[in-house]
């Protein structure tokens, strides 16, 4: 079977199963990686070790309304969290929230 353009059917297929897996992915594993981009700062799985505050193990609504804050311009305070969270979704921040709140401090 043949679709336009002379691509075949079952390469759309096989193409169709090599992307599955990344969409298949947990929203707390692409978390995960989201929350990776912040280890430069706050410590690896938000354990910080240096004057930048920790963010394992606190609430996870503080940690979302803290990042909203940084956002939405609300909270002026940090150098870069403003530009950090503005390239990210709610939903995005609400999963890094969630991530942190779930590692041991």
């Amino acid at each position: 079977m043949m679709l336009k353009r002379g691509v075949p059917a079952i390469a759309l297929l096989v193409l169709a199963a090599a992307v599955q897996p990344a969409a298949a992915q947990s929203m707390e594993d692409r978390a995960r990686y989201w929350a990776a981009s912040c280890a430069a700062c706050h410590g690896f799985e938000g354990r910080s070790v240096s004057e930048v505050p920790g963010l394992a193990g606190k609430s996870k609504a503080d940690l979302y309304r803290a990042l909203l804050d940084f956002k939405s311009g609300a909270n002026k305070t940090a150098t870069v969290m403003h530009q950090h969270a503005k390239g990210y979704s709610d939903a995005q921040l609400e999963a890094m929230a969630d991530f942190f709140s779930k590692q041991k401090r």
